[in-house]
C-alpha cells in the first residue's frame, strides 16, 4: 500500500449528527458535480494563504455552514437520508434557498437567501475565487500579505450574531391588558356620540339614540382611563426583572473539579413562573472544524443535551444543564440554578443560549435570553466570590 504521508482522518460515531453532516455534505456534491470545483479551489487558497489552523477554521467553518444549508434544502426536496443509498437526484434546492445557483469561476459568490442579500468572496487572490454556497458571507478577506485580517462574515443563522438580549414582553393577557383599553375605547366613543347628539338641533339616524348624557359619558371615559393606568402600574410593581451570574465553583462537579456556574436571578419583588426554556448551542470554531454542529433554531434540554454529548462531553462530569420544566417558579429575589462547565466543555462550546419565558401575576409573559458563557473563565484556576 502506498504511503499517504500525513492523513487528516475524521471519524465519526454511527448515528451521531456529526456523521450525517459528513454524508450530507457528500452526497449533495455528489448530485451537483457542477460545484464541486469551486470548494477545493476556495480551501487550496485558503490553505495557501492563512498557516493558523484556528483563523483557517475561522474562515472555512461559516463556508461549510452555507453549503449545509443549501444541502438541508436539497435532503428535503430529494428525501434524503444518511444510511439511504440511493443515487441523488440533482434536485436545485428550493426550499431555503429559493435563489440558490451554480456560480460561473469569473464571477463573485453572491446571491440571496430568503430575499436577504449577502456575499461570499475570496480577495487578495488573483482572481476571486467562487464559492457555490448559493447565499453569501459577506466577504471573507484574504490579503496579500498573507495574513487574514478581517472576517467579515455575520451568520444569519444565529452563529455570529447577537443572541443575548434585554427583558422584554412577549404576550400580554387579554383580559388584564385588552379589556381596559377596549373599554377606554368605547367610553371614548360613547362619549363623543353623546357631545354631537346634544348639539345637533334636529338628530337623525344613529344620532337619535340616546346611549348615555354627556355626564355619564365623561364618568365612564374617566373611569375605564383609570382602569388603564392602574392596570399598568399594577403590572409594572409585579413584573419580573429577570437576570443571570455566573461565577466558578469548587462544589458543583462530583470530583471538585472547578467549574463554571451559571444561575437565573429574579430581582423583582414577586414572584415569576416559568413557561417556556429553550436552547442554542454555539461551539467553538475548533469544534466546528471537528464536525461540531451548532443550533440553526432554539431547541429543547433533550436536543441540546444530544448537540453537547456529541462532541464526545459527558453529562454530569463534563457540563451539566438542569432540567427546568414550565411551571417552576423563580421565588421573589431569588435564584434559579442553570448549570455548571467544565474547562474540557468550555474548550468546546463557545456559548450556550437560553431563552427564559415567564409569567407574571398579571399574565403578561416576558422574556430573556441569557448566554451562559458570555465572561467566563474557561481555564478557571480558584472559585470565584459569591455575588451576595
Amino acid at each position: 500500500m502506498a504511503d499517504l504521508g500525513d492523513v487528516n482522518l475524521h471519524v465519526r460515531m454511527l448515528g451521531a449528527p456529526n456523521e450525517r453532516l459528513a454524508l450530507l455534505f457528500r452526497d449533495c456534491f455528489r448530485a451537483h458535480p457542477e460545484a464541486v470545483p469551486a470548494y477545493p479551489r476556495f480551501k487550496s487558497v485558503l490553505t495557501g494563504t492563512v498557516h493558523d489552523t484556528g483563523v483557517y477554521a475561522d474562515v472555512k467553518v461559516p463556508v461549510v455552514d452555507l453549503v449545509i444549508a443549501v444541502a438541508e434544502s436539497w435532503a428535503l426536496a430529494t428525501s434524503w437520508t444518511p444510511h439511504n443509498r440511493h443515487e441523488p437526484q440533482n434536485v436545485t434546492p428550493t426550499t431555503a434557498a429559493p435563489h440558490a445557483r451554480p456560480l460561473s469561476p469569473s464571477s463573485w459568490a453572491t446571491s440571496s437567501l430568503g430575499g436577504r442579500e449577502e456575499g461570499a468572496a475570496v480577495q487578495g487572490a488573483p482572481t476571486p475565487v467562487p464559492c457555490w454556497v448559493g447565499m453569501a458571507v459577506r466577504h471573507v478577506t484574504l490579503p496579500d500579505s498573507g495574513g487574514v485580517t478581517a472576517v467579515q462574515y455575520r451568520r444569519r443563522s444565529g452563529g455570529g450574531r447577537r443572541m443575548e438580549t434585554a427583558q422584554r414582553v412577549v404576550k400580554r393577557s387579554a383580559w388584564f391588558a385588552r379589556l381596559p383599553v377596549a373599554l377606554a375605547g368605547l367610553s371614548l366613543l360613547l362619549l363623543v356620540h353623546a357631545l354631537v347628539r346634544k348639539n345637533l338641533a334636529h338628530p337623525t339616524g344613529v344620532w337619535k339614540a340616546d346611549l348615555l348624557d354627556t355626564q355619564a359619558a365623561v364618568a365612564a371615559v374617566l373611569a375605564s382611563a383609570g382602569a388603564v393606568l392602574a392596570r399598568a402600574q399594577y403590572a409594572r410593581a409585579v413584573r419580573p426583572a429577570l437576570g443571570w451570574f455566573g461565577r466558578v465553583m469548587a462544589d458543583v462537579t462530583p470530583d471538585g473539579e472547578l467549574a463554571w456556574a451559571c444561575h437565573v436571578m429574579n430581582g423583582a419583588q414577586d414572584v415569576a413562573v416559568l413557561t417556556e426554556v429553550d436552547y442554542w448551542v454555539r461551539f467553538t470554531p475548533t469544534a466546528r472544524a471537528a464536525g461540531a454542529t451548532d443550533s440553526t433554531r432554539w431547541g429543547t434540554w433533550h436536543e441540546a443535551m444530544a448537540g453537547l454529548a456529541a462532541v464526545g462531553l459527558e453529562a454530569r462530569l463534563d457540563f451539566t444543564l438542569d432540567l427546568i420544566g414550565p411551571g417552576r417558579p423563580i421565588p421573589a429575589q431569588g435564584l434559579m440554578f442553570v448549570g455548571w462547565f467544565t474547562e474540557k466543555a468550555m474548550a468546546e462550546i463557545d456559548d450556550v443560549f437560553v431563552r427564559v419565558r415567564v409569567t407574571d401575576r398579571v399574565g403578561d409573559t416576558h422574556e430573556r435570553v441569557l448566554a451562559l458563557l458570555k465572561g467566563a473563565d474557561r481555564k478557571p484556576r480558584s472559585p470565584g466570590q459569591p455575588p451576595f
